[in-house]
């Protein structure tokens, strides 16, 4: 066997271990999707309390929405669910913004006078952002009463789409 034969065999065996790594290889765990329970989540709010989901909020439709300071998308999904917060809490909405990897200076400055009254959750080192599996800003998770998923969206949603959801759910 000459070197341009041993050469091109070798690049052809490389090749096959590579593409079969590939097919062969599974994630080391799954990113929880629609019809799947809603994994826990303990984090701090924006006022220093921690806030445990499902925990206390068992039995009701839970949203939570990943969201930066650098999204133009996510004040106005944060303005939304303010509104829709304060018109369905009372028939079990539990609406809960997790930024992703920001100081709460950047996020306190960011929110200006909305101020909402629903928890602003702080995941300082994105941890609970690869348990979700969440890959892009915006993403939210919206759940039934039994805590299972039952819309994941990606990318901006408005407050007549949100509503329409929730109404299914509530």
């Amino acid at each position: 066997m000459n070197r341009r034969d041993f050469l091109r065999y070798t690049a052809a065996y490389t090749i096959t271990l590579a593409t079969d790594a590939l097919w062969t290889t599974r994630p080391a765990f799954a990113a929880p999707g629609v019809g799947d329970a809603l994994p826990s989540l303990a984090l701090p709010d924006l006022k220093g309390n921690h806030v445990a989901i499902p925990g206390g909020f068992g039995g009701k439709v839970i949203l939570l929405h990943f969201w930066a300071t650098w999204c133009s998308y996510c004040i106005n999904e944060m303005t939304s669910l303010e509104f829709l917060y304060k018109n369905f809490e009372k028939k079990g909405f539990s609406p809960f913004s997790v930024n992703v990897g920001q100081k709460r200076d950047a996020i306190e400055s960011y929110l200006g006078k909305l101020r909402p009254t629903y928890p602003i959750l702080l995941d300082a080192d994105s941890s609970t952002v690869k348990t979700f599996g969440v890959t892009g800003i915006p993403t939210t998770f919206i759940t039934d009463r039994k805590g299972i998923i039952r819309y994941k969206i990606l990318g901006e949603i408005t407050t007549t789409g949100l509503r329409k959801i929730l109404l299914t759910l509530l």
